[in-house]
């Protein structure tokens, strides 16, 4: 795991184990969940560089938008089956313990 990679999990783990729901085999799960955050990292760098805006204003869509959506896309049904998502957490019958902000903006921002 790259150094990167180790902080989205420690900061997932950590999310995880505030709501009281940890396990140990969920890391397995937060692993593959830090990876794809590390790549949205990436996507989301490729594209500030390769960005088209023409004269007019017009922004050309680059193929990295396609892949940063479906690298999203990948971590919201990751952050599902951790239990990251409200829904995913009242579906398990989890009790709140501790405000946990669950949304991929939120967790991008604890990033920054």
């Amino acid at each position: 795991m790259t150094s990167n990679q180790k902080k989205h999990f420690n900061k997932l783990k950590k999310l995880i184990e505030e709501t009281g729901q940890y396990m140990p085999a969920d890391d397995i799960a937060i692993s593959h969940a830090a990876k794809i955050l590390d790549m949205i990292d990436t996507a989301e760098k490729e594209l500030d560089e390769h960005i088209q805006v023409f004269s007019s204003g017009a922004r050309q869509i680059a193929p990295e938008v396609n892949n940063l959506r479906g690298l999203m896309a990948d971590f919201q049904k990751c952050a599902t089956q951790l239990g990251l998502t409200p829904a995913a957490r009242r579906k398990m019958g989890v009790e709140k313990k501790k405000q946990v902000k669950s949304s991929i903006l939120e967790l991008r921002k604890k990033q920054a």
